[in-house]
């Protein structure tokens, strides 16, 4: 199909901290044209009470007839609740109308990552995958300030078995 659509529903489990679990429900469209643009809408219907949207594309270059090397660009948007809620994205607490720090919602996160499925054998694929995040607007301002990491470089090999 030209254009599909998902839905679904997520919880999320905090172990090892304070913060109490979530659920977020999930709609999402993708378009089978140049660079398979997608867009998909995350709202927190329990502790964040907030909604992020990722816009991404994917570009995919074929390498031998068992690999591919799949490029991926992913921009994140969050709500004012999401950026509460995920970073502490608050206005003055001395002044609520206080708002100079805080735009409201804004960008909070760019994603860049390559993958390499390769098939090993039929029914199984290896794929190694190399990512790059940062944190953009509020987000950021507020990771600086808590002396956070902005910026994050993670790596991960994934082995998957389809019939």
């Amino acid at each position: 199909p030209l254009v599909s659509f998902g839905a679904g529903l997520i919880y999320y489990d905090f172990p090892n901290t304070d913060a109490d679990g979530t659920t977020e429900l999930y709609l999402s469209a993708s378009a089978s044209v140049l660079l398979s643009p997608s867009l998909t809408v995350y709202q927190d219907i329990d502790q964040i009470k907030g909604a992020y949207w990722e816009a991404s594309v994917n570009h995919g270059v074929p390498l031998s007839p068992m690999a591919d090397l799949n490029l991926k660009g992913t921009l994140g948007l969050g709500s004012k609740g999401y950026l509460a809620g995920y970073f502490g994205v608050i206005p003055s607490l001395d002044d609520p109308n206080d708002v100079t720090n805080f735009t409201g919602a804004s960008m909070s996160d760019l994603t860049l990552s390559a993958r390499v499925p390769y098939k090993v054998i039929p029914f199984f694929t290896l794929t190694p995958a190399i990512t790059y995040s940062t944190l953009l607007g509020d987000a950021k301002d507020s990771a600086k300030g808590f002396e956070r990491n902005e910026d994050a470089f993670y790596y991960g090999l994934t082995l998957s078995f389809s019939f």
